[in-house]
């Protein structure tokens, strides 16, 4: 190269750098200091859905909604897709985060059957134990007249359960109860007929599908003499109905 292209050349580049601005930083407006989640929900039925924003906050204190990368921490508890939707599949707990311009936020939610609605059946007597005035061939008489129909129809609020339970059709009693983090249903509750009291007492069932509902339980029952008779049952075909 020539000496007089080198001077050019030289003299070009001083020139860009002389005329060259130095970068600005982003405006308050552009730059994001934190990041929610909305809706505040926390809890999901199993199957359910519910679909989150992520919003950040400017440091200028504006707030705006902005597309974030969303994830879940346990894909078999509750899935996100790239628009924020989350779906409930298995009972458990789990982190959905909203990742956005180096901020972060998240959610625990856990997931719970749905159990609210009616369910019907039968239940089938097991083992059988009397005491007092409750004769031995008690225990052979209602095992033989087993399965017996039964209704349950709830409403559930996150985890409490409560309802009414008919036995045999003809004696219907209130019931309560809880839906335990792993999933497990346990109800309590006492049903009259006449002088028979019947209680239900450890009652465990759970449901995979929120459709079938499997387990057992315990019925003690009392006739206004001394001793009691108690049997433990096993739900059979017991199902949610329309």
């Amino acid at each position: 190269m020539k000496p007089l292209q080198v001077l050019v050349l030289l003299a070009a580049a001083a020139f860009a750098a002389c005329n060259s601005k130095p970068s600005t930083p982003a405006s308050p407006s552009e730059t994001v200091t934190g990041l929610t989640i909305s809706p505040a929900t926390d809890f999901l039925k199993l199957k359910g859905t519910e679909r989150f924003t992520a919003t950040a906050r400017l440091g200028d204190g504006n707030t705006r909604d902005v597309t974030a990368r969303w994830s879940s921490d346990a894909v078999h508890i509750a899935t996100v897709d790239g628009g924020g939707l989350v779906t409930a599949v298995g009972v458990g707990s789990a982190t959905i985060v909203a990742d956005y311009e180096g901020q972060r936020a998240t959610r625990l939610i856990q997931v719970l059957p749905d159990y609210a609605g009616r369910w019907a059946g039968e239940f089938v007597v097991g083992e059988c134990s009397v005491s007092g005035a409750f004769q031995a061939q008690w225990c052979q008489q209602i095992r033989a007249s087993s399965p017996f129909p039964a209704r349950l129809d709830l409403v559930q609020t996150r985890n409490a359960i409560s309802g009414s339970w008919t036995l045999q059709e003809d004696a219907t009693s209130t019931v309560t109860g809880t839906v335990e983090s792993n999933g497990t249903l346990r109800l309590q509750g006492s049903v009259h007929r006449g002088d028979v009291t019947t209680t239900i007492s450890s009652w465990e069932s759970t449901t995979a599908d929120n459709a079938v509902m499997t387990g057992g339980f315990t019925l003690t029952w009392k006739a206004g003499l001394p001793g009691q008779a108690t049997t433990e049952v096993t739900l059979r075909n017991f199902r949610k109905r329309p």
